[in-house]
């Protein structure tokens, strides 16, 4: 049997009117808040965005610095991992990392050079072998992190934002019940409506996490 749209829209109305009615000797005040807009353009936000892009920078720079130089071992690969993601690394670690990429840049340098030798000896070409097994190696690890960074990347923007739209409700609720708001909607729902709080609740959440 369908169902008669209108008589469903109808009796919706209604419904409506008795709710309001019910109120009719209070004042309502409703609002309107953007709550993207609160977590964006909040301290927290601003911090979170930071932390972010300093994460995703160094996960860049470790790919780009294997794929570059190519000739890197699984032992070498894992060091530079734990050396270049490092948040606040000692001046003993930032030593050790940079011996340890010059150490592969002399490494590509030298297969390099064994590329270019006509008739190698035998210990040439033993050597440019095992500096081709670690070339293979490295690629097989940097598909291995182009997965594993995409995936830590993925959780670590879905949390920062559930952590931020959260802090961003929170401001938006005591803003609303400090000015006697009977609703406040998002702004997406709500475009047109007056008493427009971002502000305010932005205000409130640099207050709350400064």
């Amino acid at each position: 049997m369908k169902i008669n749209r209108v008589t469903v829209a109808a009796v919706g109305i209604v419904a409506a009117f008795f709710a309001i009615s019910a109120f009719q000797n209070q004042t309502l005040k409703f609002g309107v808040v953007d709550l993207g807009a609160v977590a964006d353009g909040s301290k927290l936000g601003a911090r979170k965005r930071v932390e972010f892009d300093a994460r995703r920078d160094k996960m860049t720079a470790l790919m780009q610095f294997v794929a570059e130089q190519r000739v890197v071992s699984r032992a070498q690969c894992s060091q530079l991992k734990t050396l270049m993601l490092t948040t606040n690394p000692t001046a003993a670690q930032t030593q050790e990392l940079k011996q340890l990429q010059d150490q592969v840049r002399a490494q590509k340098t030298e297969f390099d050079t064994l590329m270019r030798v006509v008739s190698p000896r035998p210990d040439q070409l033993q050597r440019a072998n095992e500096l081709s097994a670690m070339a293979n190696e490295a690629q097989e690890i940097l598909r291995d992190w182009n997965q594993e960074f995409n995936f830590e990347m993925q959780q670590l923007r879905q949390s920062f934002q559930e952590e931020v739209l959260e802090k961003a409700k929170e401001a938006a609720k005591k803003v609303s019940q400090r000015g006697g708001f009977s609703t406040v909607f998002e702004a997406g729902v709500a475009v047109y409506a007056a008493n427009d709080i971002t502000q305010d609740a932005i205000k409130q959440m640099d207050t709350d996490n400064p």
